[in-house]
């Protein structure tokens, strides 16, 4: 039932959400005056209510550190009514109610009550406020008559201070200008041997040069030996088929001349037989 009436009262909601702007003073009052019966009706921290008389000086939050002092555990509803000094707690079950009004007596909220837990304690605080600035202002004199004398004293520890930060501060000075120096001897001995260093690489690179200079000259005459052997190896390549060509002529010559001759001494044969 809970569940199905939040539900109802969701719904009821996003509908009023629309209709606010046309909604008037009274037609919302209503509204919340039916909002309260409802959870005056369902809601168990609006069934188990707890009134005790009140006095006046007791406060909202008074109200509920005293209860959770006590171990009471409250629902969110605690309503101060001035009019009639009480208040009324309300609870969530009925065990807590009855817990609480066991521990609740009528006095419970009574002047006597505020006197023993809030006045003794405000007394208390003031009185450890009042030590503690006692305390403070003791201190202070202390720290008065102890400065009174060291104040004759301190302009010469001041001065003596400050001739100690000079001095260490020029020495400082000194040292950094000594290091400064020795780094730069250091660079200059750098510097020399990179000058030698150098000029000796130069040297060694101009020795190169006439080197790549000279294999370049040697190079260009490979070159051109290389184009006449080419030359006469073509040379020699057109001779050798001459003479080839020339051997394949004789060797037909010489053929044919056999041939001629074994024809001359056939005939000659037949000519003796004839």
């Amino acid at each position: 039932e809970l569940n199905s009436n939040e539900q109802q009262q969701q719904q009821q909601s996003t509908t009023t959400q629309t209709t606010t702007t046309t909604l008037s003073k009274s037609e919302r009052q209503r509204q919340k005056n039916m909002k309260l019966k409802w959870k005056q009706q369902n809601r168990p921290d609006f069934q188990n209510k707890l009134k005790r008389p009140i006095y006046y000086k007791y406060d909202f939050r008074k109200i509920r550190a005293q209860l959770c002092d006590d171990n009471i555990h409250t629902s969110h509803q605690i309503t101060t009514n001035r009019k009639y000094n009480e208040v009324i707690i309300g609870f969530k079950s009925r065990q807590e109610l009855e817990h609480a009004t066991k521990v609740i007596k009528i006095n419970y909220f009574s002047k006597s009550q505020y006197a023993d837990r809030w006045e003794r304690n405000l007394f208390q605080d003031y009185i450890n406020s009042l030590r503690k600035e006692i305390r403070v202002l003791l201190q202070e004199r202390l720290d008065y008559q102890a400065q009174t004398h060291i104040n004759d004293h301190q302009v010469e520890i001041d001065l003596l201070r400050k001739a100690l930060e000079e001095n260490f501060f020029f020495e400082q000075l000194q040292i950094k200008y000594e290091l400064i120096k020795r780094n730069n001897i250091n660079l200059i001995r750098k510097i020399s041997n990179l000058e030698t260093d150098t000029k000796s690489r130069i040297c060694i690179i101009n020795e190169l040069k006439e080197n790549v200079a000279d294999l370049n000259v040697d190079l260009q005459n490979h070159i051109l030996m290389k184009q006449r052997l080419e030359m006469s190896i073509n040379n020699l390549e057109n001779n050798y088929q001459l003479l080839d060509t020339e051997r394949i002529k004789l060797t037909n010559d010489f053929k044919e001349n056999q041939h001629n001759s074994t024809l001359t001494i056939i005939l000659n044969d037949q000519l003796k037989q004839s």
